[in-house]
């Protein structure tokens, strides 16, 4: 392999040389059996692993960076794989044709259509530019070892590093499996989420954004591995240049963890689960409980709820958490249905009080008042009681909560679950509505 890398870096003077006579080769060689060498050991290069590669493919610099993985055949054959918003978020494979060629050094052309890799080069945008993304790439000798390879992209020039896999991902399926099992508790459904990248103690505030951090209108692009992220371009500080992270907790984590040599850093998140709740809630943000994971007491509270409704031919369809604007008042909306199979929509209205003020911890739900639907819901509830309906709904959700990330850890609060202070049985989860 060494013989190889030799052979590759000299081959960057190739270009150079290949304008001139080809007399007095002071290398015993013409420049024509030099780029042949350095095409074969390149071609030999991408052929060595036994299970592929790991390639971490970015447009360009500051776009969102996308895993996949790659194995090159010896009948020029190559099967590239990617999961992402390119292949409608599933596992999917493509096969196509590649060649290593003479283009001013030894160059990987992806020859033939390859749905997976091409996807980022089509211009399929109304622009003409798509994501502007490479599909033939020179290697760059100084930065390859036995285990890795970076390769050059010919129109971009940005770089994309490509790592022999392990054979723990002999199945490829399972190396997208853990980048799954990563996104949920970090940045699934995620976006806007709010970050501190710290670099030798202090830095910038981030928003994140499809694989983006945001500091202001300026975008750091990066890429997910199966243990942490990866800046493209790093971040500098005080001498300090951060460009890996891996998490502290693969199952709960609070941070990532820079782990370059001799960088101190971080990139944590900017407010508790119940802070990034508390300033999504003043918004048009919906939430939906999903009361069928309750813990054992919210079920047996909301089965009450549900078991009095259902004596007036009512059932319930969806339960949300809102913010009202036109009354600027937090709201429980219930939909039901009514035996006539009209659906209905009632506003229960709660002040929510957060402890502490400043990136709290908790929140309590106390009754307001309600809508005339809501007036009406609860009257059904309550057997032509109000109140008797009031004191079931408040019985499922008037209580004081703590609140942390559904998925584990501090990262991801897209997906939030509600524990009561008083009983760890009494409790359910929300998560952002799609529209």
């Amino acid at each position: 392999m060494k013989k190889y890398i030799y052979i590759l870096v000299m081959s960057l003077a190739v270009g150079l040389l290949s304008g001139c006579e080809d007399t007095d080769d002071v290398f015993g060689k013409s420049p024509e059996e030099r780029i042949q060498e350095a095409i074969t050991a390149f071609e030999q290069v991408l052929l060595s692993p036994e299970y592929g590669w790991e390639m971490r493919y970015f447009s360009t610099e500051n776009s969102a960076g996308y895993p996949l993985l790659v194995k090159f055949y010896k009948d020029s054959k190559v099967v590239v794989a990617g999961q992402n918003r390119f292949t409608n978020n599933s596992y999917k494979e493509s096969e196509s044709y590649y060649d290593v060629i003479d283009g001013n050094g030894a160059l990987l052309t992806f020859e033939t259509y390859n749905e997976v890799l091409h996807a980022f080069s089509n211009p399929v945008d109304p622009n003409g530019k798509g994501q502007e993304g490479d599909y033939e790439f020179y290697c760059d000798p100084s930065l390859t070892t036995d285990n890795q390879v970076v390769l050059i992209g010919k129109k971009r020039g940005l770089s994309i590093v490509m790592t022999k896999l392990d054979k723990k991902y002999s199945d490829w399926s399972v190396y997208f499996n853990e980048l799954a099992a990563i996104n949920k508790v970090t940045f699934e459904g995620n976006a806007g989420a709010a970050f501190h990248l710290k670099v030798a103690g202090a830095g910038p505030y981030l928003t994140y954004n499809e694989y983006q951090f945001f500091q202001g209108n300026t975008a750091m692009g990066f890429i997910l591995t199966p243990s942490g992220l990866h800046l493209y371009e790093g971040y500098e500080r005080n001498g300090q240049m951060a460009v890996n992270f891996q998490l502290d907790n693969a199952e709960a984590p609070t941070k990532f963890v820079c782990t370059d040599e001799g960088v101190t850093a971080s990139i944590e998140p900017r407010y508790t689960p119940l802070a990034s709740y508390q300033m999504d809630s003043k918004t048009n943000a919906i939430w939906t409980i999903d009361y069928k994971t309750m813990g054992a007491s919210s079920t047996t509270a909301f089965n009450a709820l549900q078991d009095a409704l259902k004596a007036t031919h009512a059932t319930i369809k969806e339960v949300d958490l809102l913010y009202v604007q036109s009354v600027s008042k937090n709201a429980l909306r219930f939909r039901y249905r009514i035996a006539d199979g009209t659906e209905l929509e009632a506003l229960i209205y709660y002040d929510l009080t957060y402890t502490p003020s400043k990136n709290p911890e908790t929140v309590t739900f106390t009754y307001n008042d309600a809508n005339e639907n809501g007036l009406g819901f609860l009257k059904r509830a309550g057997a032509g009681e109000v109140e008797a309906g009031k004191a079931l709904v408040n019985a499922v959700f008037a209580k004081t909560y703590k609140v942390e990330c559904a998925s584990g850890g501090l990262l991801n609060p897209s997906y939030l679950k509600f524990i009561a202070t008083d009983d760890k049985d009494c409790n359910f989860t929300i998560h952002k509505k799609n529209f």
